[in-house]
């Protein structure tokens, strides 16, 4: 990356410096997808490049993120402690 350019593999060099409003990294890939599929958002999931490193990521999903299972318990105190923080901001 040099002087606001960056390089992917089957894409090419383009200006992203107007990405400053991508606060996220999951933003950032999602507005580098947009442009690189013509600046339309519904053919980002036809995608057909398989050399480029964001594809896994296109959907807004990180595959390597491990998939989290709660207990019945732990959704019911979890639901008991956003209640009272509920009750407690309308209360102020």
């Amino acid at each position: 990356m040099a002087d606001g350019k960056l390089e992917v593999i089957g894409v090419g060099t383009e200006d992203y410096t107007n990405w400053d409003h991508a606060k996220t990294p999951q933003r950032a890939i999602k507005e580098f997808c947009k442009e690189c599929m013509g600046d339309n958002y519904n053919e980002v999931k036809f995608c057909s490049s398989n050399m480029c490193p964001l594809k896994p990521f296109r959907t807004g999903k990180n595959p390597f993120r491990a998939e989290v299972i709660m207990s019945d318990e732990r959704k019911a105190e979890i639901s008991e402690r956003f209640a009272k923080a509920r009750e407690e901001k309308l209360s102020e």
